[in-house]
C-alpha cells in the first residue's frame, strides 16, 4: 500500500496578483509550485474566483473563494498535479463577532 499523505506532504502552491474584473471575479496563469526539499524546474497552471457582493465593516469584500489548478515538473523527472479550493475571509469579517 502506498502511503499517500507522505508523498504530497510539504508541496507549497504560490498564487500570484490578478487583477480584479468589475464584475468581482478575477483569474490568472500565474501559479508556482514548491518544496523545501526537492527541485522543482517547472509549473504551468491557473486559478480564479470571486469576492463577496457583501461588504465587511471596513466597506471590503467579507470573502474571496475560487479554485487553483498546477502541473509541475521536479528536476529528478517525478511529475505532479495540484487541484484545489480555498475561501479568505477579510480581517475585519474574520475578527468580528457576527460571522
Amino acid at each position: 500500500m502506498v502511503d499517500t499523505e507522505s508523498l504530497v506532504k510539504d508541496y507549497e502552491i504560490h498564487l500570484g496578483a490578478v487583477p480584479l474584473m468589475p464584475v468581482g471575479s478575477f483569474k490568472g496563469p500565474e501559479v508556482t509550485v514548491t518544496h523545501p526539499e526537492r527541485a522543482v524546474v517547472r509549473t504551468r497552471g491557473y486559478w480564479g474566483g470571486g469576492v463577496s457582493s457583501i461588504s465587511d465593516s471596513a466597506g471590503n469584500p467579507r470573502l474571496a473563494a475560487g479554485f487553483s489548478f498546477a502541473k509541475f515538473l521536479e528536476e529528478n523527472g517525478s511529475e505532479g498535479e495540484i487541484l484545489g479550493i480555498f475561501v479568505g475571509l477579510s480581517e475585519a469579517y474574520e475578527s468580528s463577532s457576527g460571522r
